[in-house]
């Protein structure tokens, strides 16, 4: 499944926090947001099957950040339903339910500390009734140096690992 534009966002909120970083430690800076996700994203390529098409997306985020003056963490997890329209009619169409979990974690004291983590589980389910759990992680990791690292740490699909 790919990952929503919330999570793009979220870095780029974390992104212009790590520059405006204070270089002493302040009192720490909390708050939750309860916020809708809605979107459609008509190139989706399935994670299992590499099939093209157009997800639809309806969801609940729970977003906590917490600040503290040297550290900075994002947690947000979204739960929701999805359906995929795939524009090859041999391909059937899917739809169910997802949660996913996203993490950032900035230690300012220590720049090359700056990584993103998604989580996403979502169980797909074709109109014939057959289910497909599907499972995806991966890391994004932000070097001192201004090096960016994308890591797909897996994906599942059913039970088969896909490399």
């Amino acid at each position: 499944m790919r990952v929503h534009r919330t999570i793009g966002i979220a870095t780029a909120v974390a992104s212009s926090l790590v520059a405006a970083a204070p270089a002493v430690a302040a009192p720490a800076d909390s708050f939750t947001e309860h916020n809708i996700v809605q979107f459609t994203d008509p190139a989706f390529v399935g994670p299992c099957n590499g099939s093209i098409g157009t997800l639809t997306v309806d969801g609940e985020e729970v977003l906590h950040v917490t600040e503290t003056g040297q550290t900075f963490r994002l947690s947000s997890t979204v739960r929701g339903v999805f359906s995929v329209d795939f524009q090859d009619p041999a391909v059937a169409d899917v739809s169910g339910r997802f949660v996913s979990h996203h993490q950032e974690n900035v230690n300012f004291g220590q720049l090359k500390d700056f990584r993103v983590t998604d989580n996403i589980h979502s169980v797909a389910v074709s109109a014939d009734g057959t289910s497909l759990p599907v499972h995806t992680r991966f890391t994004v990791l932000f070097g001192a140096d201004g090096s960016v690292e994308v890591k797909i740490d897996s994906t599942r699909c059913g039970g088969e690992q896909i490399d």
